[in-house]
């Protein structure tokens, strides 16, 4: 599922552009499904979308010697760099409680985690892939993927209750 990511400009109070602020559109299909919406009300989908807000798509200052965006987002990778600790001081939770979202985002595969060593250290980090770009704006995560069939599911139901409800009601019609 590739879903498209635009800029929104921000303005100060006297009506000046200030920055770009980037958002993502979520395809109808995806935000009608059922599944995504049971979902979306999730802690692990708060964290998702915190996380995802801070996917590297620009120049960035470098994590313990690594170019995000050279190293994956210029190679059409989506990813994001967060500790865990800063997430769970941000939502002012426990930490462990993140660990548990994250762990929870990875089992369902809406997020794959690159352990990142740190050169001349002991400690890794990780790096949060979300999927992938194809240059052009458009992007294709993982969790798109998997709510996007879902939403294809879903669909295909209700088209088949519809054809066996007019199947039936036809049959019914039928003179013996």
């Amino acid at each position: 599922m590739i879903y498209e990511i635009d800029d929104l400009d921000i303005t100060d109070e006297d009506n000046n552009s200030t920055k770009k602020e980037g958002y993502i559109k979520i395809p109808n299909n995806i935000a009608r499904c059922k599944a995504y919406c049971k979902w979306s009300k999730t802690s692990a989908a708060t964290t998702y979308l915190y996380l995802q807000s801070w996917i590297i798509r620009g120049k960035v200052k470098k994590v313990c010697g690594v170019d995000l965006l050279k190293d994956y987002y210029r190679k059409g990778h989506l990813v994001a760099r967060w500790s865990q600790k800063s997430i769970a001081k941000h939502f002012d939770v426990e930490q462990p409680a993140i660990s548990k979202h994250i762990k929870s985002l990875t089992e369902a595969g809406f997020i794959k985690i690159i352990k990142y060593k740190i050169p001349n250290r002991r400690e890794y980090f990780n790096i949060y892939n979300f999927g992938t770009h194809d240059f052009a704006g458009n992007e294709s995560t993982f969790l798109m993927q998997h709510f996007g069939l879902l939403a294809l599911d879903e669909q295909l139901a209700r088209e088949l209750e519809r054809y066996e409800r007019l199947k039936h009601s036809n049959s019914n019609n039928d003179i013996p």
